[in-house]
């Protein structure tokens, strides 16, 4: 029956069943309670800690820059807030800042390759828009 044994502080469970977990804890100095953080994916389990009967912000299990990012997916598996993303490359033979028809599709920019297009003479650094 739900609320008719009330929690048990600190085993992360719901034990009376309310759909809560330990709340009715009071906050004593040192211990931790689990939280969903305001962050996606891994990032959004966390932990509160207690001090001083004050229970800190949820701070997320996975530290920040602590996994190493998937580049392409939909993830943000290193909890910085931002996702990797593919952006189209351009190779740039003759050094002049922009690239000609091959492309390449990176997270970051590979040597050789830059971000604009648009070199009508890739062999040639005086000729570019």
């Amino acid at each position: 029956m739900p609320g008719s044994q009330g929690d048990v502080c600190g085993n992360h469970l719901d034990d009376d069943c309310d759909g809560q977990i330990d709340e009715s804890c009071t906050c004593q100095n040192g211990k931790t309670k689990s939280c969903t953080t305001s962050l996606p994916g891994a990032c959004s389990v966390g932990t509160q800690t207690c001090s001083a009967n004050q229970r800190s912000s949820c701070e997320p299990d996975i530290s920040v820059g602590f996994q190493q990012e998937v580049c392409g997916n939909t993830v943000d598996e290193d909890c910085d807030g931002v996702v990797a993303t593919t952006a189209t490359r351009y190779k740039d033979t003759d050094g002049d800042g922009y690239g000609g028809s091959t492309t390449t599709q990176a997270c970051t920019k590979p040597v050789g390759y830059v971000q604009s297009s648009g070199d009508c003479n890739d062999t040639n650094n005086h000729a570019f828009p």
